[in-house]
């Protein structure tokens, strides 16, 4: 009979959305060990003897919330099964876990079990290792004579100028920020607790802080350390541009893993996948310039992006109107038509078409282009 308010119970929940997976898996279980007893309803003593097989005590409350949660269910349409009290094991208590420190060994097996994923000849394994290396290489925090932190110190360094930048903050509103800079040479220790095995490094730390509280949006903080030289101002602001590129390059990996599906290949052979790599590169480069490029320049002739034959598909696929109000013959409106072919809206509350669009429309693109060039053949 548990086994069938069970299955009930499990198909309301998926109903409703819930995956109900790691529940679902405890309640069969529970099921089974009351069945085995002769039950067919909840009581309060089976959960209990059946929680405390739980080898710990966060497993034994996780294991009684579930079926208390389970029996609640039941008792409204039958009274005879029990509910269990959540305080059943005592008043829970949240207690952090001792953090286990990793030693050199430690991060080397690990980077080592990381490059040894698969599937073969993937760059997934190199994008684990990488990231548990840089995992590893942070975590600096203690600065100076031991009894500061790097925090603390930016506090005492003065500022040096300020410097000016251009946000987007909303769809097409762009608004100029003006960022306080500060730099300093600092003595920064490795984490405690590794400080018998890492040594100390002397670091320039560069903040960029923005002057005034925005309205809507967190002010920006940008908080840069480097082991370059950093003598002035204009040397500060060469590692912030630097900085600022950041996104772009997010966005281009994201274009090649997500558009161009780089992790997706079958090839066997890493030569093959550096040239299949190489070439989904440059596609990516292509999707990314030209959304900047109609951003930046948005009244620049349409042929510094497409070509003449993508320009008349364009213009014979999307209509002219609907384009958010672009100038004709402008970057802008065919970029705009490029990414309605990718499910763009092209609304005028709408931001600006964005890469994911973009490279859809340019696959699209394509494959309406070969299949004209084809027509015309044949």
């Amino acid at each position: 009979m548990l086994s069938q308010l069970l299955a009930d119970h499990a198909a309301l929940r998926r109903a409703l959305g819930f995956k109900f997976r790691t529940p679902g898996i405890l309640l069969r279980n529970f099921v089974a060990f009351a069945e085995h007893r002769g039950e067919h309803v909840v009581t309060t003593a089976t959960v209990h003897e059946w929680a405390l097989q739980a080898p710990s005590p966060e497993q034994r409350r996780n294991r009684l919330l579930t079926v208390r949660r389970f029996a609640i269910a039941l008792h409204a349409e039958d009274p005879r099964h029990e509910v269990p009290s959540a305080d059943l094991f005592g008043r829970a208590s949240h207690r952090r876990r001792t953090p286990y420190i990793y030693d050199p060994g430690d991060i080397r097996r690990l980077i080592d079990a990381a490059l040894r994923l698969g599937p073969e000849g993937s760059i997934r394994p190199i994008t684990y290792a990488t990231m548990f290396g840089l995992i590893a290489a942070t975590g600096m925090r203690v600065a100076g004579s031991g009894d500061r932190t790097v925090k603390t110190e930016m506090l005492d360094a003065p500022s040096v100028g300020t410097h000016s930048i251009d946000v987007r903050v909303d769809g097409d509103t762009v608004e100029q920020v003006t960022l306080d800079i500060r730099f300093k040479r600092i003595h920064v220790r490795p984490p405690i607790g590794k400080q018998k095995r890492y040594p100390a490094l002397d670091l320039t730390v560069i903040h960029a802080a923005e002057i005034g509280t925005p309205t809507g949006r967190k002010p920006i903080l940008w908080k840069l350390v480097t082991d370059l030289k950093v003598d002035n101002l204009e040397d500060a602001l060469e590692k912030i541009r630097w900085y600022a590129m950041r996104w772009k390059i997010e966005v281009f990996h994201k274009i090649l893993k997500s558009g161009c599906r780089a992790e997706d290949a079958k090839l066997r052979t890493a030569d093959r996948l550096a040239n299949l790599v190489a070439l989904f590169c440059i596609v990516s480069w292509r999707v990314l310039w030209m959304t900047m490029a109609a951003r930046a320049d948005p009244e620049a002739s349409p042929t510094v992006a497409f070509t003449a034959s993508e320009i008349i598909i364009l213009d014979q696929l999307v209509a002219e109107t609907g384009n958010r109000n672009a100038k004709p013959a402008t970057i802008e409106l065919y970029l705009i038509k490029l990414a309605r072919l990718g499910g763009y809206l092209a609304r005028k509350a709408d931001p600006p078409p964005g890469n994911t669009v973009i490279w859809r429309g340019i696959r699209r693109l394509a494959d309406i282009q070969i299949g004209a060039e084809l027509g015309r053949c044949g």
